[in-house]
């Protein structure tokens, strides 16, 4: 028992001599008197104004070098202006600026490599920051909520990880690197005076990485995407022109929902699966080219798309959603291929406009009771091919169209 007190004080004493606390010209270090170097740590409240950090400090005789900022050092100085790290510096800790919201200037270390989450998150009075061109990793949300941040130089990272620029509302233009391969969820959300930028290698974008960017206008997407993910787009109400590459094989749900001024939706033959509600509420889009691999329109994909004037339907595709063109209320034609199977309930519905549906299978596809509104059955023309108005006046859903004719296959091709 004797011998293992012994041992612990001895512990306890070289633990002592290697970590001591000290104050040097205002600012607060640990020190590790057996490795000689400095952490520079948190003192609340007390760092403000413009501060220069050594990368060496003598105390006791001993030269200690500084090479950390520890974690939350800088957290809550709401009076600091400025700061100048040294090159000695090897280490930054998580949130070691969050909320200085004073701060307007700040030079980093040029050999760091890794900038920590949260590293300047509400730092409201930032406004350019120059990155070391060693940086080859962010963390997640370094510049959450700095409304003021304009401009930034992206250094060779692969990968902006999640809400790295959320609601950094001054944020003009961004000019991503050929390194950057992944955008992480919320990357870019709200950032409300986003008007472009460049995606050259992208391969991957995050759920939501652009929602709420409603200055952007227009956006090239890469060859390298293969996918775009739910809401990526969502509420982006000034873009008008996607490219979309040949590579792309699904768009997720709600990925251009409330993109108000997109006016067309040229998709490539590439895509094979769309989304629930994935252009909903796209009121300005009057042109849509559907791939001819496409085999299901989702519920809600067109909801709300009130320029659309006309919809030809590919011949895979087997079924229309629940309120996939519900409120579509310029659509004047529709053109539904013998591959239909079904209609979802109020697919078609509050489409006042409608007043010619021209069907090419001979046997009428299952209906709901409201797939199409009551003034578009009551005042519309059901086109159907000769010999089979029999089958769709004695089918319990379609038999509700007041007006069901023949048509020959030439004239639905001359009305197309």
């Amino acid at each position: 028992m004797k011998k293992i007190l012994i041992t612990l004080v001895a512990a306890i004493a070289a633990t002592s001599l290697c970590a001591r606390k000290v104050v040097h010209d205002g600012l607060t270090y640990n020190l590790n008197a057996k490795a000689q170097t400095a952490t520079l740590v948190p003192n609340r409240g007390n760092y403000r104004g413009d501060i220069v950090v050594p990368d060496t400090m003598r105390i006791d005789s001993v030269l200690y070098s500084v090479e950390e900022v520890a974690a939350a050092a800088f957290e809550g100085n709401t009076a600091l202006t400025s700061v100048v790290l040294p090159n000695t510096v090897r280490r930054i800790g998580n949130a070691a600026f969050r909320g200085c919201t004073s701060l307007r200037s700040i030079t980093l270390p040029s050999g760091l490599q890794d900038i920590p989450n949260a590293l300047f998150e509400r730092c409201t009075s930032l406004a350019y920051i120059e990155l070391p061109q060693h940086v080859r990793r962010f963390g997640v949300g370094v510049f959450r909520d700095c409304s003021s941040l304009a401009s930034i130089d992206f250094p060779m990272v692969e990968e902006v990880p999640a809400e790295t620029f959320l609601r950094c509302r001054s944020l003009e233009q961004v000019e991503l690197p050929t390194s950057v391969v992944v955008i992480r969820r919320n990357a870019f959300t709200d950032c409300t005076a986003l008007a472009s930028i460049s995606l050259p290698m992208v391969r991957e974008i995050g759920p939501e990485a652009f929602s709420d960017c409603q200055s952007l206008v227009a956006i090239d997407l890469p060859s390298s995407l293969d996918r775009i993910e739910n809401s990526v787009f969502e509420d982006c109400r000034s873009l008008r022109h996607v490219r979309f590459p040949s590579s792309l094989k699904r768009i997720g749900n709600k990925a251009f929902e409330g993109c108000t001024s997109l006016q067309q939706a040229d998709l490539p033959e590439s895509v094979a699966q769309l989304g629930t509600s994935a252009f909903e509420d796209c009121s300005a889009m009057t042109s849509l080219n559907l791939p001819s691999g496409l085999k299901v329109v989702p519920a809600g994909a067109f909801s709300g798309c009130s320029s659309l004037r006309e919809v030809n339907l590919p011949a895979s595709v087997q079924s229309v959603g629940n309120k996939a063109f519900e409120n579509c209320n310029s659509l004047h034609r529709l053109n539904l291929p013998s591959s239909i199977k079904s209609l979802g309930a109020k697919a078609f519905e509050g489409c006042s406009n409608l007043r010619d549906i021209y069907v090419s299978s001979t046997f009428p596809a299952k209906l709901k009771k409201n797939s199409f509104s009551k003034d578009t059955q009551r005042v519309g023309t059901l086109h159907v091919y000769p010999h089979s108005v029999d089958a769709y006046r004695l089918d319990k859903s379609w038999s509700k169209f007041y007006n069901i004719v023949e048509y020959t296959r030439g004239e639905m091709e001359r009305g197309r």
